[in-house]
């Protein structure tokens, strides 16, 4: 039904030269695809709509932040990191920029430059809010590496209410664990995304 809906929708706009809304037809139609766990059919979408020449700040940036979203789903940080730092450069939010250091941190890059990314991206967010706090537990575990970080995530994770910004809470809060060998609490980490019984999506794009 909602594949009937598309085409009929696309046709119209094709026909009207609407290209505008045409994009953002295909931008929602690639969601779609990722939350069907069709993920390489949505990047397909976002890759062929990142080369219309007369995008505008909103939609560019969109694709390039579904596209890193979807590759690190994946398990392709390289790919992800790309995606994130273009969407980034485009409309800087603290959001994209938090995934990007994150991404640059996975990928072992050089600890100097991932605190430079953090630097700049804490600068142009005035309010703490939940990326906040996690850019600033990404800087504590580079900066003091010894210690133990988790009450910044335990803070961060007041401000989501998002089901899969939670989920991606408790996976760092593991990782913070794991990076302090404190095997017990990791796995009771593991145990309360196994036994919540929401549905988490793959994919949180935005629309």
């Amino acid at each position: 039904m909602l594949f009937r809906s598309y085409k009929k929708a696309k046709v119209i706009f094709e026909k009207h030269q609407c290209e505008p809304r045409l994009t953002i037809l295909n931008i929602k139609y690639a969601t779609f695809k990722s939350l069907n766990n069709e993920i390489p059919k949505a990047i397909s979408i976002l890759l062929e709509l990142q080369k219309l020449p007369n995008l505008n700040t909103n939609m560019r940036s969109t694709i390039y932040h579904n596209l890193a979203e979807m590759y690190l789903c994946n398990e392709q940080t390289a790919l992800a990191s790309i995606y994130y730092k273009k969407a980034y450069c485009v409309e800087p939010d603290i959001n994209t920029g938090f995934s990007y250091a994150w991404c640059i941190y996975k990928l072992n890059q050089p600890k100097s430059k991932v605190l430079s990314v953090i630097r700049q991206v804490k600068k142009s967010k005035d309010i703490r809010d939940g990326f906040w706090y996690l850019c600033e537990w990404l800087r504590c575990i580079i900066v003091h590496e010894k210690d133990s970080h988790l009450h910044l995530l335990e803070k961060a994770s007041t401000y989501f209410k998002d089901n899969q910004e939670i989920y991606f809470i408790h996976e760092l809060m593991m990782y913070e664990c794991l990076r302090m060998n404190n095997y017990d609490a990791c796995l009771s980490h593991a145990l309360s995304l196994l036994n919540d019984q929401t549905v988490f999506k793959s994919i949180p794009p935005k629309s």
